[in-house]
């Protein structure tokens, strides 16, 4: 896999720990539409304002609709990535 890197922060911090949906359109931070390819989803577990642990979540952006689940990590359980074409 040779991803495309693109930072887009969805600078989301939670009071409390809970179950969480994680969406992204395939746009960059500019909101432009990015190529179809391998991209990192990198969500992270943090508390108290500091950097915590870090999920680093594969997708493919391409023609195809996926769904695939991830293996169990520590502070993260039920990582489920689902992705549909033609919503960038």
């Amino acid at each position: 896999m040779n991803p495309t890197r693109s930072r887009n922060p969805a600078g989301a911090t939670l009071a409390v720990h809970e179950t969480v949906a994680v969406t992204w359109d395939g746009r960059d931070a500019e909101r432009k539409s990015l190529p179809d390819g391998d991209y990192f989803l990198f969500v992270e577990f943090t508390g108290q304002h500091r950097q915590g642990p870090m999920a680093i979540v594969p997708v493919r952006k391409g023609p195809e609709s996926q769904a695939k689940s991830l293996p169990e990590q520590p502070h993260y359980k039920n990582i489920k990535v689902t992705y549909t074409p033609g919503g960038s």
